[in-house]
């Protein structure tokens, strides 16, 4: 059988014992003409810690700080949104002040290959996340490329076993061997991988900016008007509200926001008869305690940008899970900011951060182009509850304003949204197979 095997007992020694780890050593081995070196010897690394009050710019915050959310692209991209919190700073992060190969070392993420991205920027990194330092023998772009190639076929290698949430293996980790090409032949692959990347930038970039003016046909379809840029003036936020909208209402400020009440009236003052979406939507309320071969959908396997379904592997386990079919409507309870609503093409098992809604008196295709329009999602970050996790009430959700146009219009505004999206999906999925395609040019350079 193929899964009967032996190994000398040389092999085994100073490494774990269990058949499964031998079997995917012997698998994903990576024999390569080139000389190599164990990664102990190649590097040290530093995990998350206390960072050292040397550095007066790090604790105004002018350092970028790495989460494992930002594990997207090769090299870390600098943005804005990548502060250091002082008060999470103090306890959990570590500063990583020279070129570094970062790797997630704790993380639900451990999935399929391993989180990598290289920085050439200060950087801080918290405890699930470990800077790797090599030597002049190995480039830091180069080791990153390589693991960014290699990740796949090494993770069962490196990850501890029997992990509920899967963790790295350190001393696994450093005992692998690294190719070592001549350095002009390692800078060769990382321009390689760089292009590959760079192009895939560009056309994400490009399918972005073709999903865009989806919002604006569908408010000219439905002539609705756009809501103004909102005015943060103090004088703004103070605003007074009718005792009729609150009776059997909420009685937080924030869900009285006039952005909220501006959307509903120029919805209402549309083209067309407006009902709420209570009255063209059921919820169904089935759940489940097994999986019992369903596909498993969270809210990380939903595309916000486009509203399309990528898998992330196989869900072990639940707790609880709520139940959907094809057609229905997946509409987020949990950071509804994040636009996460999807129309469900095959039946299977959610989050219980989703409202499974069916859709009755309107079609799915243009519900769902409603409910994804960009103004829709502030509208519902307005309404949030709950501080640590915040969600959006059911009761808040079906309360939602939606024009009933004619089958006619309903099919023309569901038609010209979902080719738009199609040929963006097209677009990032050509260009992901692109960067594989560069990945495995690079693995066999490596290889031979």
């Amino acid at each position: 059988m193929s899964v009967t095997f032996r190994i000398k007992a040389s092999e085994a020694q100073g490494r774990r014992l269990d058949p499964e780890y031998h079997h995917a050593l012997r698998r994903t081995r990576i024999r390569s003409t080139y000389p190599s070196a164990k990664l102990l010897s190649l590097s040290y690394f530093r995990t998350g810690g206390t960072p050292s009050t040397a550095h007066p710019e790090y604790w105004n915050g002018s350092i970028p700080w790495v989460s494992a959310k930002d594990f997207k692209a090769f090299r870390f991209e600098d943005s804005e949104d990548h502060v250091t919190e002082l008060a999470v700073a103090e306890s959990t992060t570590c500063y990583v002040n020279r070129p570094a190969v970062l790797m997630v070392s704790r993380s639900g993420i451990l999935q399929h290959t391993l989180p990598v991205m290289v920085t050439h920027k200060p950087t801080t990194i918290n405890q699930d996340i470990k800077a790797f330092f090599p030597d002049d023998r190995v480039s830091v772009d180069y080791l990153g490329a390589f693991f960014d190639v290699f990740g796949s076929r090494l993770l069962p290698l490196v990850c501890k076993s029997g992990a509920t949430v899967q963790s790295l293996n350190t001393e696994q980790l450093m005992d692998l061997s690294i190719p070592l090409p001549p350095l002009s032949e390692q800078r060769k692959i990382v321009a390689e991988l760089d292009a590959a990347y760079a192009a895939k930038r560009a056309a994400d970039e490009k399918a972005t900016k073709l999903l865009a003016p989806i919002d604006d046909m569908v408010l000219s379809e439905l002539g609705i008007a756009r809501l103004p840029k909102p005015d943060t003036s103090l004088s703004s936020r103070i605003f007074t509200v009718p005792t009729r909208e609150v009776h059997n209402g909420r009685l937080d400020p924030i869900a009285y926001q006039p952005m909220r009440r501006q959307f509903y009236k120029n919805v209402r003052e549309g083209r067309y008869e407006t009902v709420r979406l209570g009255k063209v939507v059921d919820v169904d309320r089935c759940q489940t305690d097994s999986l019992d071969g369903l596909t498993y959908v969270g809210l990380e396997n939903i595309n916000g940008s486009d509203g399309t379904y990528s898998p992330t592997g196989e869900k072990e386990s639940i707790s609880t899970a709520v139940l959907f079919q094809k057609g229905e409507i997946l509409f987020p309870k949990l950071r509804p900011y994040l636009n996460k609503v999807w129309l469900a093409d095959f039946d299977g098992a959610a989050s219980t951060e989703f409202f499974p809604l069916i859709p009755k008196g309107v079609t799915p295709e243009y519900l769902i182009a409603y409910l994804r329009l960009a103004q829709v999602a502030k509208v519902m970050t307005l309404l949030m509850t709950g501080n640590t996790l915040p969600r959006v009430q059911l009761e808040d959700v079906l309360s939602l304003p939606i024009p009933i146009p004619p089958r006619s219009v309903q099919d023309r505004i569901a038609s010209t949204a979902s080719s738009i999206r199609a040929e963006a999906r097209k677009l990032k999925a050509d260009s992901t197979a692109a960067l594989e395609a560069a990945k495995r040019k690079i693995e066999m350079q490596v290889m031979k």
